[in-house]
């Protein structure tokens, strides 16, 4: 069984639980991964088919204790276009999966790659999910979020690694305009993990951190972001204390970038951030003096690093941008795209897009006009 790290590393999903297998690629019906997602019990989700599943609508699951196992698909893997994945359940593993939504399908305005979204009508909080190994690329909203929209119960223990979080399309129609989108960690999500991810070439939100949250950032490669990249930022000032640990990123700045490296505006008092060892040497910077944030533990502190919690590795010397590079996405087997964005960054030639690339297995998928 892989082990994970981070707030979510007790997430169990479907471990010892029934093979549901998936057998086409379909969107709904029998064998679909549509049918399999909407099972019940511990169950994890095996593929016997690989390829392409344009989907109509999210694939929602609302039922715990699942593992959604995209590594068990053979070659060319699983990639979902047209809409993404909803995680509205606690103990759920995603792995090895692509999600690729596009410009077409639903609206722009809530077409995100992997959503965890806990409703306003909610009966309970979500609780341990990990986002591992998967790509998610070319959503209009953004790539991956967490949301919350209830006022009783939270989002908790989550974590998202390894992930290639990519080229959120920047001018696809958004109501709210160029909308090229990383990762949103929403209001008041308790203890998230985002670790040895790859950000490339989206505008913002590498990843935002809104209030009341308790957030590590920590091993990450943020390449070209636009105009911003990483955002402590809080919707609410007068809500509970943010915390956030922001170590060991490897900031590298691209073609489309004018943002520095952190972002900070407008939280509530008594929060708490800690910036330690990351890559180039950089404390938190473009910090509004006038907008009510706190007072800062900087990097460059004569004392030495000291956590705001304790740290569940070490090791970090080991996680270079080269090999976070080469673990990074849905990569067995890495496809053609991916391989794309990640020579991008290598290469330090990537860009922010609006347009996909037309292809071959799918000449509907991604248009633009001309």
């Amino acid at each position: 069984m892989t082990s994970y790290e981070g707030f979510g590393a007790n997430t169990v999903g479907g471990k010892d639980g029934k093979a549901v297998k998936v057998t086409c690629l379909s969107d709904s019906g029998p064998g679909s991964l549509r049918e399999a997602c909407a099972s019940t019990g511990r169950r994890k989700i095996e593929f016997s088919v690989g390829g392409v599943i344009r989907l109509e609508s999210d694939l929602v699951i609302e039922s715990p204790y699942i593992t959604l196992d995209g590594e068990t698909a053979p070659a060319p893997g699983i990639t979902l276009v047209g809409r993404g994945i909803s995680i509205r359940a606690s103990e759920v593993i995603v792995r090895h999966m692509r999600t690729r939504p596009g410009r077409t399908g639903g609206s722009p305005d809530t077409r995100d790659g992997i959503a965890i979204y806990l409703t306003c009508k909610a009966k309970s909080g979500i609780r341990n999910v990990v986002i591992d190994q998967c790509s998610a690329t070319w959503a209009t909203d953004e790539n991956i979020q967490l949301w919350n929209e209830n006022t009783t119960y939270a989002i908790e223990n989550v974590t998202i690694s390894n992930c290639l979080i990519a080229q959120g399309l920047h001018e696809a129609e958004h109501r709210y305009g160029p909308h090229s989108m990383g990762l949103l960690i929403g209001p008041g999500a308790k203890g998230v993990s985002v670790l040895r991810n790859v950000f490339a070439s989206n505008d913002k939100r590498n990843p935002r951190i809104d209030g009341r949250t308790k957030v590590e950032v920590i091993g990450n490669v943020i390449f070209n972001p636009g105009r911003k990249a990483i955002e402590i930022q809080n919707s609410n000032a007068h809500g509970s204390p943010t915390k956030a640990q922001i170590m060991r990123n490897h900031y590298v700045p691209g073609r489309d970038t004018s943002a520095k490296p952190v972002f900070i505006d407008n939280l509530a008092v008594g929060s708490q951030l800690f910036c330690c060892g990351n890559v180039p040497d950089w404390a938190f910077g473009d910090c509004d003096p006038n907008s009510g944030s706190p007072p800062l533990r900087p990097e460059r502190d004569s004392s030495p690093c000291e956590p705001l919690w304790e740290i569940w590795r070490t090791d970090y010397d080991e996680w270079t941008e080269s090999a976070t590079l080469a673990g990074a996405g849905a990569n067995k087997p890495r496809d053609d795209i991916d391989r794309s964005i990640i020579a991008g960054v290598a290469n330090r030639n990537g860009r922010i897009i609006s347009c996909p690339p037309v292809l071959d297995y799918d000449d509907t998928a991604f248009p633009c006009e001309d």
